[in-house]
């Protein structure tokens, strides 16, 4: 990873954008091969970390503002989120994945509270990253929240992320923006991303399609050794009650739909209403990260399925494989 080029932004904005992860434990581990000093605490990190950079050490050289920087993206692209995968033409792929740091100056929203209340609301590009698994482009999404006392400016961190030689990129959608506005920020987010490459690089992403996830349910389900599927949840169609099938297995796998007798004796209909893909880090038995694939509006259209939720990835790398695995069941 490049450390010459330096990097203007304000350390301590640095770490107030990073409050909005709450996750601690996942910078701790992604700073640890760059030696940074990290903490107990979030503000003692920082403390460490910006004393660190004023008087650069010898026996730390990759504690650079640009690996922080890279550190923030890899946070980002790994905070809970919804995603929906964009295929992409090759030469397209090409194109995005020649762009470096040197093309544009790393930058970082700083999250002042002066400032906040001043910007309007919607999305706004903050910058860009190139990690070692691919490009991060970074995007805020600024709405207005009122609670009992007040109304006030919130923001939230969205991304782009283009893996490396893959012809996909991927729109990030923080899980902390409430559900019924995903869509509406999806697409704020996808067309503010079109417009900086398109600007920027000249690369027009006219010929990019969604992804469909709806043949990967099913994919799960008829994959008996996949064992992947550790939960699926069942809706009863007129009980609205949850239920989980189990196979001779002591799996639970998908079902389309199935009838399955309750403690009364009587018959009820099923249908699946999700797949949940869960399981944990041979390193970190704590850290369990769980993917989950839903038909929109509980429905089994072929097109209903263009996006899954993401809860606690453990790497960029982590998740990159899942999704490979997920994107291939979807062909």
């Amino acid at each position: 990873m490049k450390t010459s080029k330096a990097v203007k932004f304000d350390t301590e904005a640095y770490f107030s954008a990073l409050e909005c992860f709450d996750d601690l434990k996942l910078f701790k581990m992604l700073a640890k091969p760059f030696k940074f000093n990290t903490s107990y605490s979030l503000k003692k990190t920082a403390s460490n970390i910006i004393e660190q950079l004023e008087k650069p050490s010898q026996l730390a050289p990759e504690a650079t503002s640009l690996n922080l920087l890279a550190i923030y993206s890899s946070i980002l692209v790994c905070q809970n989120s919804t995603i929906s995968v964009v295929e992409l033409d090759s030469n397209l792929s090409q194109e995005l994945d020649k762009i470096t740091n040197d093309d544009v100056e790393p930058t970082l929203y700083i999250q002042n509270s002066d400032t906040i209340h001043q910007l309007r609301n919607g999305v706004r590009f903050i910058g860009f990253s190139r990690i070692k698994e691919g490009l991060v482009f970074s995007i805020a999404y600024i709405s207005t929240a009122t609670t009992q006392s007040a109304t006030e400016k919130k923001v939230n961190y969205c991304s782009v992320f283009k893996p490396l030689k893959k012809d996909r990129f991927e729109i990030r959608v923080s899980a902390n923006i409430p559900k019924k506005d995903h869509d509406y920020v999806k697409k704020e987010v996808m067309n503010c991303f079109t417009d900086e490459v398109g600007m920027r690089f000249s690369i027009i992403l006219t010929r990019s399609n969604n992804i469909c996830f709806f043949k990967s349910i099913l994919n799960f389900y008829n994959d008996q050794g996949s064992g992947r599927a550790d939960s699926v949840i069942k809706v009863g169609e007129y009980t609205g009650k949850d239920a989980t099938l189990n196979t001779s297995r002591n799996k639970s796998m998908c079902a389309r739909s199935m009838e399955v007798s309750n403690l009364d004796g009587n018959l009820e209909k099923y249908i699946c209403r999700a797949i949940v893909i869960d399981w944990k880090s041979k390193d970190d038995k704590d850290y369990k990260t769980t993917l989950t694939i839903a038909p929109k509006k509980l429905h089994w259209e072929q097109n209903s399925c263009n996006s899954i939720s993401l809860k606690h990835p453990l790497s960029v790398t982590h998740v990159s494989r899942l999704l490979d695995n997920v994107i291939a069941r979807s062909i």
